[in-house]
């Protein structure tokens, strides 16, 4: 009988939870080249992934789509990040015209970079509330429901 305790106890601690995937289009300028190859090496996606498989793991996979025009955004629908190559250009174009190197001590590319990861956190957040929703909803309702039960 212990054993079967202690083998359900394990089931029920096994949660498999979904990964983040990450995608690019491919690069239609040479902006587009340049801002993949810089996001790619940027280390902000494998830091994406590795926040969320510790702190808020999806039960549905999310996908980062790079490239293309719209974004950034989350969109619900296919729960995918759109994140153009032209948002880490503009940026790194800020910070380069801005003089971010002689204002704060770090490369523009430091600055473009954060700002990725700030905007791919704050998108994954989006996401994550999209993916946890009906499980918060539901926890949420449950006793009302069990309540409005109960007493008819």
């Amino acid at each position: 009988m212990k054993r079967i305790a202690l083998a359900t106890g394990l089931l029920l601690t096994q949660i498999a939870y979904a990964e983040v995937a990450i995608s690019y289009q491919q690069p239609l300028s040479s902006a587009d080249k340049t801002a993949q190859q810089a996001i790619k090496e940027s280390g902000a996606n494998e830091l994406l992934v590795e926040l969320s498989n510790d702190y808020f793991p999806f039960n549905q996979a999310l996908t980062v789509q790079y490239g293309g025009e719209d974004g950034p955004l989350y969109d619900p629908s296919t729960h995918t990040v759109h994140m153009p190559y032209a948002f880490y250009t503009d940026s790194l174009n800020y910070f380069t015209k801005n003089d971010y190197q002689n204002r704060f001590g770090k490369p523009a590319q430091q600055g473009a970079t954060d700002t990725l990861l700030h905007t791919l956190l704050h998108e994954a957040g989006h996401a994550y509330i999209a993916d946890q929703a009906s499980q918060f909803w539901a926890k949420k309702k449950m006793p009302s429901i069990i309540s409005l039960q109960s007493s008819c």
